[in-house]
């Protein structure tokens, strides 16, 4: 278990502590189509952290979620022969209210700054030209939390690199930036507060 203070280093043991038990063995025998189990662990991360983590006021990369990690290790081969990832407590508020010079998840970054510019306007997040559009023009990503944009350039092309790796199926992987879109589209629409005798309702006023 490792535990500790926002920014001490929680998220860059782990990865340290299974790359060690990893780099202890390889698995024998049949292996996968995405490779060995040992890697497969491995590769689940910047996944998880693309989804995860997002830069606060303490840590570029701090993790907004627990992540428990179960692994099955072969003491007699050196070897892992399995896992169970558990995640738990998401900070799902993060993703439509963030604290002043923080971010959202890693994941609204990568995908704006360096997907391809036909991809973002098959998700309606270009504007009326086909052009990129900068952070700021999404109310979620309004904080003012920069990172460098090579940060998320790079971080997208691990990331796609990455679900492609550990066998996402490209109707999968279409799904998963559509659903990334919805949401910072979905914090675009503005609403017009009506008032009614019994309750208060609220009506779409423009997107």
């Amino acid at each position: 278990m490792i535990s500790g203070e926002s920014g001490a280093g929680k998220t860059e043991s782990a990865k340290v502590a299974m790359n060690f038990l990893t780099d202890l063995g390889k698995l024998g025998g049949a292996k996968s189509d995405v490779g060995d189990v040992g890697e497969s662990i491995l590769a689940c991360n910047p996944v998880l952290e693309s989804f995860g983590n997002a830069k606060t006021v303490r840590n570029d990369n701090s993790s907004r979620f627990g992540k428990y990690v179960l692994m099955y290790f072969a003491l007699d081969k050196d070897e892992i022969f399995g896992a169970r990832i558990k995640n738990y407590l998401l900070e799902k508020s993060r993703v439509i209210k963030v604290a002043d010079k923080e971010r959202g998840y890693h994941v609204f970054y990568f995908l704006l700054r360096g997907a391809p510019k036909e991809l973002l306007k098959d998700l309606c997040l270009t504007d009326a030209k086909g052009e990129r559009l900068p952070i700021s023009a999404f109310n979620y990503l309004k904080t003012g939390g920069e990172l460098p944009e090579k940060h998320d350039v790079d971080g997208w092309d691990e990331l796609l690199r990455t679900v492609k790796n550990l066998g996402f199926t490209p109707e999968q992987i279409d799904a998963i930036w559509r659903c990334c879109a919805a949401t910072l589209l979905l914090g675009q629409i503005e609403f017009d507060k009506i008032s009614f005798k019994d309750s208060d309702s609220g009506v779409i006023g423009k997107i």
